[in-house]
């Protein structure tokens, strides 16, 4: 399936790797796509293995375990400190020769991340300022 700029919304998810050498890890898009600093660009959070041996590498703030999402094996946790922005055009290119889109996540499971975003230690401050209002979880 070929995606194009509409298939990218909140929930969307993909494995990605910064090279040819590295694991894809699955990232989810946290919010719609904007313009920022003239290129369209998508906010996303990064989903990471929780490692043992390293505790004070996982952040604890959202967890998730096999079954949350068909992607996750094994117990999980959003890398807050790996937010990032994308550059729309790159992500598209990527997922379409790669093949890399997986299943969304669903709306509950989104609105967590998106809320865990502004009270993790861990998020680029940058980041959590600029979606402080937009994520905040409603009374």
């Amino acid at each position: 399936m070929t995606i194009v700029r509409k298939d990218l919304y909140p929930g969307t998810a993909f494995r990605w790797s910064k090279d040819a050498y590295q694991t894809k890890h699955l990232w989810i898009i946290l919010d719609e796509p904007e313009i920022i600093d003239n290129t369209e660009k998508v906010l996303a959070v990064n989903v990471t293995s929780v490692k043992a041996e390293m505790p004070l590498h996982n952040d604890l703030t959202v967890l998730l375990q096999p079954g949350d999402h068909p992607y996750i094996k094994r117990p999980s946790f959003i890398f807050y400190a790996r937010t990032e922005f994308f550059c729309v055009d790159t992500i598209i290119r990527y997922i379409n020769e790669e093949n890399t889109l997986e299943d969304d996540f669903d709306d509950v499971l989104l609105q967590k991340i998106q809320e865990g975003l502004l009270v993790s230690d861990n998020v680029p401050i940058e980041i959590q300022k600029r979606y402080q209002e937009k994520f905040k979880p409603e009374p």
